[in-house]
């Protein structure tokens, strides 16, 4: 599994957002990611260029802008389809999750 620099990721975030408390909370939930990810991870730290990546037929960038998500939310998200223990069901339920737009009030 994959662990992610989490000082290396906070330093960044931290220059796109302005709630460091937001980004504690998150990086201190962030889960050990596949290790098929791990090199994207690495790259976007260092230079910030979104991959063209594809899971299950859902685009990392798409998901991004469909769901206002940052790249560590979405990667994140994506991740979870990896997981070889979920379901073929839940991995559905989840793929229909990311496929549905975030609506704020």
């Amino acid at each position: 599994m994959y662990i992610l620099d989490k000082d290396k990721a906070r330093s960044l975030l931290l220059t796109k957002d302005s709630n460091p408390i937001v980004i504690e909370t998150f990086l201190d939930n962030f889960p050990p990611l596949d290790d098929s990810l791990g090199q994207l991870v690495d790259q976007w730290l260092d230079d910030q260029q979104i991959p063209d990546l594809v899971i299950d037929g859902i685009s990392l960038k798409h998901l991004m802008s469909f769901r206002d998500s940052n790249f560590l939310k979405a990667i994140r998200d994506l991740n979870k389809l990896l997981d070889p223990s979920l379901s073929e069901a839940d991995r559905q339920q989840w793929i229909r999750i990311l496929n549905t737009p975030r609506f704020y009030e």
